[in-house]
């Protein structure tokens, strides 16, 4: 659970291993057509397989380097307070079986930007993100509609309180004992 506020800052967080199917190289094709004034890209996580030089180079090919920063692995406060303090978070995964850290960034607050590689179709359903095919065209669509969104505070709001409802361990708690009763009564 996230206590306190945060300072938003004009940050995009990417925190997630950094692995060809996390869609990172896609998302720097995405940056470079967006390229968002006074933006910044924060790239956090353990290196997989030698994938981050990878996208160090296209970052740098694609003159990105100054927005663009790779910040290796955070745990605990410091990585509550990088998914706090963004005003986005951005996973253009190709495929998650649930992708925990989503989960993280909504109950910090921070409006999320993934793919339909995940199972988070709720973004929609309850406005606190955007939830898009893999595909560079589709995320640049949603950047720019997360970069031009005047209700990111309100989105943040509304993911927090969503998390908390749906995904805390008490609620969990009594689907599981509630899931039990019906097949007890044999339905």
């Amino acid at each position: 659970e996230f206590e306190g506020d945060f300072i938003k800052e004009k940050a995009v967080v990417f925190l997630s291993r950094i692995h060809p199917k996390k869609g990172l190289l896609m998302w720097v094709d995405v940056w470079k057509r967006i390229r968002p004034e006074g933006w910044r890209m924060r790239v956090i996580g353990p290196d997989e397989g030698g994938h981050t030089e990878e996208v160090k180079r296209a970052v740098a090919q694609a003159n990105l380097s100054d927005e663009w920063s790779f910040e290796g692995p955070l745990e605990g406060k410091e990585k509550l307070s990088a998914l706090g303090s963004a005003k986005l978070f951005a996973l253009p995964t190709h495929s998650e079986n649930f992708g925990i850290v989503i989960a993280e960034a909504l109950a910090a607050g921070t409006p999320v930007i993934t793919t339909t590689g995940t199972p988070w179709e709720g973004l929609i359903k309850h406005r606190c993100g955007w939830w898009v095919d893999p595909t560079t065209e589709a995320l640049a669509e949603a950047l720019q509609s997360a970069l031009a969104c005047e209700e990111r505070s309100l989105m943040g709001e509304r993911g927090a309180n969503w998390v908390k409802n749906e995904f805390a361990w008490e609620e969990i708690g009594l689907r599981i004992v509630a899931a039990y009763q019906k097949i007890l009564n044999g339905h």
